[in-house]
C-alpha cells in the first residue's frame, strides 16, 4: 500500500481535454509501457480546452477551461478522475471561484491549487484551493500571484508550488517570472524566485521531489527548450536542459519520480501524427534530447495532465509497476476498517475487507492510550475523539495512506468526555453524547480545518452516554444509551441544518446501552 511502498500508487499519467473540437477525451499513459499508444479512458463530464489539472495519489482534478457547448463558455467546473476506477465518467465536484481558461494547477497530497487564467484585465492573479477532503465544496481563494497572468506552467513538491512564465492578457508582456506558493502559508502573495532564461507562454511543467521541469511554449516562436528549477536553490536562474524532440506550445505534462512526459502541443508544421507525440525526459540524464514515446490517441494541444506519482509524492512505491498491478494492489480506503484504542491501549488494528478471514494488521498507534472513545472519518482520514484515562477532549487523525505512522493530534472537542458516539459524512464528523454529564452536546469536526476546536452544534433530544451512531451522506443517527436508565431513543441529525436539535425517530425495539452501529452509507465513502 502507499504507506509500506510495496505495491505502489498507479504508475500512470492522465491527459484530458484539449483543442480543437474541444475534447472530453482522457488518455492514460502507462509509464511502465510507454511505447504503447495511450489508452482512452472514461471522459471528462464536459468537452473543453485550456483547462488545468493536478491531484493526489488517488484522484486527478481537472478544472476550468473553455467549453463552447455551454454559456458562459469560460467554465469553473472541476471534474474528478478516479485513478482506480477510470472507466467511469469523471465526477463533477465543487467549482472554482469563477470561470477561467488558460489556467494552470499544481498541489500536494491534501490540496490542489488552480492558478491564474483569463479573462484579465491583466490576467488573473487569483489562486483557488481545492480541498481534497471536502471536494464537493467550492474552491477557496487564497493568496495571489506576484503578477497576474495566464497560459503559464506549474509544478512543485509536497511543500511548495512553482509557477512560471505566462503572459498578461493578449498582446503581452511575456514573462520569465517564477512564483513560489508556500502551502503552509497559502494566504500570502506568492514569492518571486529565480527566473526562467526565456520569456514564453503556453508552456507545461512537471517534476519530482527535487526538481521542476518547464518545457515548450511560445514567444515569439515555438520553443523546444526545457528549463530545470532546483528546489534546493530556487533563487538561481533555471538551468537549460536537453530540449524536447520538437518545438511546440500548449503541451501537457505529467510524470513520476524518474521521468517527465510532455504530450502533444501545437506547431503549424506538425502533421496529424506528430501532433500526438509524447516526449519523455529522463531526469537522470536531463541534458539529452527527450525521447519520443507512444503517442496520445488523438492529436490535440491545450490538454491538462495529472498523475499519482508527480510532485514528489512519497512513498510512491516501486519504480516499475504495471497499472493493472497497481490497481489490484494499491491502497484503497474503502477496502479497510480501523479499530483504535480500548482498555487503555493505543493500538490501531486494520481489517482488510478483501481478506477478512485473516487476523487484523497492527498499524501506527494513537498518540496515547485511550478507552471509551468514538471514531468516524472520510475517504482520507479517520478521526478518534474523546475517551479516557484521564477523560479526554483530544481528537486524533489516522492518515489511511500512511497508516503505520502515529496518529496526529488535531483540534480538540469542545469538552472532555468518554462513552460518546460519532458518525459523519465526507466533510464533517459529528461526536455526540458522552460522560460525565451525561452530555446532549454534538460537536462537529471540520475535516478541512481539523486543527480548530470542534464546534458545538444542535444537541441530541436527550442527554445520554454509552450510545451508538451511524448514518449516510445526509443524516446521522444516534441511538440507545442511558440517562441514567437505558434508552431506545433514535435521534436524527440533519447535516444540512445541524444547529437544530436532533429529531427523535422510530425507536429501537428494546432499550439498550453500549451497542455498536454500522451502515452501508456511513461517512459517504465512494462506492
Amino acid at each position: 500500500n502507499y504507506a509500506a511502498g510495496t505495491l505502489g500508487t498507479p504508475n500512470t499519467g492522465y491527459f484530458g481535454g484539449g483543442d480543437p473540437s474541444p475534447f472530453s477525451t482522457v488518455d492514460r499513459i502507462d509509464y511502465s509501457n510507454d511505447t504503447a499508444v495511450a489508452a482512452v479512458k472514461a471522459p471528462l463530464s464536459l468537452s473543453r480546452s485550456e483547462l488545468a489539472a493536478t491531484g493526489n495519489q488517488s484522484f486527478g482534478y481537472f478544472g476550468g477551461g473553455l467549453a463552447p457547448s455551454v454559456s458562459p463558455s469560460r467554465i469553473s467546473t472541476v471534474d474528478r478522475v478516479d485513478y482506480l476506477n477510470d472507466t467511469t465518467t469523471a465526477v463533477v465536484k465543487g467549482p472554482l471561484t469563477g470561470g477561467k481558461y488558460g489556467v494552470t494547477a499544481t498541489g500536494n497530497a491534501s490540496f490542489g491549487y488552480f492558478i491564474g487564467g483569463s479573462p484579465g484585465p491583466d490576467g488573473m492573479s487569483f489562486v483557488d484551493r481545492v480541498d481534497y477532503s471536502n471536494d464537493t465544496a467550492a474552491a477557496v481563494a487564497k493568496g495571489t500571484m506576484s503578477i497576474g497572468r495566464f497560459s503559464l506552467g506549474a509544478t512543485g513538491n509536497q511543500n511548495f508550488g512553482y509557477l512560471a512564465a505566462g503572459r498578461e492578457d493578449y498582446g503581452g508582456p511575456y514573462y520569465t517570472t517564477v512564483d513560489r506558493i508556500d502551502y503552509s502559508n497559502d494566504t500570502a502573495t506568492a514569492a518571486v524566485k529565480g527566473p526562467l532564461t526565456n520569456a514564453r507562454y503556453s508552456n507545461a511543467a512537471t517534476g519530482n521531489a527535487n526538481f521542476g521541469y518547464f518545457g515548450g511554449g511560445k514567444h515569439p516562436s515555438n520553443h523546444s527548450t526545457v528549463e530545470r528549477i532546483d528546489y534546493s536553490n530556487d533563487t538561481a536562474t533555471a538551468s537549460v536542459k536537453g530540449p524536447l524532440s520538437s518545438a511546440r506550445y500548449a503541451p501537457g505534462a505529467a510524470g513520476n519520480a524518474d521521468f517527465g512526459y510532455f504530450s502533444a502541443g501545437f506547431n503549424p508544421s506538425f502533421s496529424p501524427s506528430a501532433a500526438t507525440i509524447v516526449d519523455r525526459i529522463d531526469y537522470s540524464n536531463d541534458t539529452a534530447t527527450s525521447s519520443p514515446k507512444g503517442p496520445l490517441s488523438q492529436g490535440r494541444p491545450r490538454v491538462a495532465a495529472a498523475s499519482a506519482r508527480a510532485n514528489g509524492f512519497v512513498p510512491i512505491g516501486p519504480s516499475v509497476v504495471s497499472n493493472a498491478a497497481a490497481i489490484a494492489g494499491s491502497f484503497n480506503p474503502t477496502n479497510f476498517g480501523y479499530f483504535a484504542g480500548g482498555n487503555n491501549e493505543s493500538i490501531v488494528h486494520r481489517v482488510d475487507y478483501t481478506n477478512d478471514t485473516a487476523t487484523a494488521s497492527t498499524k501506527g498507534p494513537l498518540s496515547s492510550d485511550t478507552s471509551a472513545a468514538a471514531a468516524t472519518g472520510n475517504s482520507f482520514f479517520g478521526y478518534v475523539g474523546g475517551g479516557e484515562s484521564p477523560t479526554k477532549s483530544t481528537v486524533e487523525r489516522i492518515e489511511y495512506a500512511n497508516d503505520t505512522a502515529t496518529a496526529s493530534v488535531k483540534g480538540p472537542l469542545s469538552a472532555a468526555r468518554l462513552y460518546l458516539a460519532a458518525t459523519g459524512n465526507s466533510s464533517f464528523g459529528y461526536f455526540g453524547g458522552g460522560f460525565p454529564g451525561p452530555y446532549s452536546t454534538i460537536d462537529r469536526v471540520d475535516y478541512s480545518n481539523d486543527t480548530a476546536t470542534a464546534v458545538a452544534k444542535g444537541p441530541l433530544s436527550v442527554a445520554r452516554e454509552s450510545l451508538s451512531a451511524t448514518g449516510n451522506a445526509d443524516f446521522g443517527y444516534f441511538s440507545g444509551g442511558q440517562n441514567p436508565s437505558q434508552l431506545s431513543t433514535i435521534d436524527r441529525v440533519d447535516y444540512s441544518n445541524d444547529t437544530a436539535t436532533a429529531s427523535p425517530k422510530g425507536p429501537l425495539t428494546v432499550t439498550r446501552t453500549m451497542q455498536a452501529a454500522s451502515s452501508a452509507g456511513a461517512n459517504a465513502l465512494p462506492q
